[in-house]
């Protein structure tokens, strides 16, 4: 019963996730008397408002059954910054490579059609500003704190990583190609967040990749191609690799001679 528990609770996160950042906020717009442009708006907003509700409500939840204390796991007291920096370009690096990766098999597999949808810039901005600000904290002490910490004294640290990652790419609904794009992503963060003991690393990362993403919307929006849209799926052109690649190396260095220094 304590290993079903144990299991169980990252899918009720799951479940109150969606509900409050998806299905609410879905429904909720509905019933506004706005246009298409003013409902988009309007829907942003309130998954703005859903992530930070689903984020204190788990947290209170989590505190009360399992006596996790997120301000332990999640401070930017005695952070480095050049740290977090370093990471967090590991990081997004991984994120740009797994696209491509995943890009080049899916359109191989199941070629599909498609075309780069319209951005209306207001809806689009308040989405960007909580893919960076908002979200990435939200998401990290949802997933990587409340899932993560109440179940891996019960079943392992390796299960509970891969089932809060699991957990944490099915809420964002994108298909199977985005699943395992957010599972690959889940793992990463996940593996920040253990080695580093504090979430406000792993949300550094998760940023800084979704600022990277929004960033080459944006500037395909401007009339630059970041990358190339074929077969359905978005392929990273490959000087951004190589730069990205160059980028990680350097930051990988820093934080083996870093971590080198504090060992002496």
């Amino acid at each position: 019963m304590k290993y079903a528990n144990a299991i169980l609770k990252p899918f009720l996160i799951l479940i109150i996730t969606v509900f409050l950042t998806t299905l609410v906020p879905t429904i909720a717009v509905e019933f506004l008397p706005f246009g298409d442009n003013g409902k988009a708006l309007a829907a942003q907003l309130f998954i703005v408002i859903g992530q930070v509700l689903t984020a204190f409500l788990i947290s209170l939840s989590v505190k009360k059954d399992n006596s996790i204390n997120i301000s332990e796991h999640f401070s930017p007291k005695n952070v480095s910054i050049k740290k977090a920096a370093a990471i967090a370009v590991c990081a997004a690096t991984v994120s740009l490579f797994s696209v491509e990766l995943l890009s080049v098999i899916f359109s191989a597999v199941s070629p599909q059609t498609g075309s780069d949808a319209d951005i209306y810039m207001p809806a689009y901005i308040v989405s960007a500003a909580m893919g960076i600000l908002i979200a990435p904290a939200c998401e990290e002490i949802v997933f990587r704190i409340c899932s993560y910490e109440s179940t891996k004294s019960v079943i392992g640290i390796i299960p509970a990583l891969l089932i809060s990652s699991a957990a944490f790419s099915a809420a964002h609904l994108r298909g199977l190609y985005g699943f395992l794009d957010s599972f690959i992503a889940g793992i990463v963060l996940s593996v920040i967040y253990i080695k580093t003991g504090n979430a406000f690393y792993s949300a550094a990362a998760h940023s800084l990749s979704n600022l990277i993403f929004i960033a080459f919307d944006l500037i395909s929006y401007a009339g630059f191609e970041p990358y190339n849209f074929e077969n359905g799926y978005y392929f990273i052109e490959p000087t951004v690799l190589v730069i990205a690649a160059a980028a990680a190396v350097i930051s990988g260095i820093y934080l083996k001679r870093r971590t080198a220094v504090c060992k002496q």
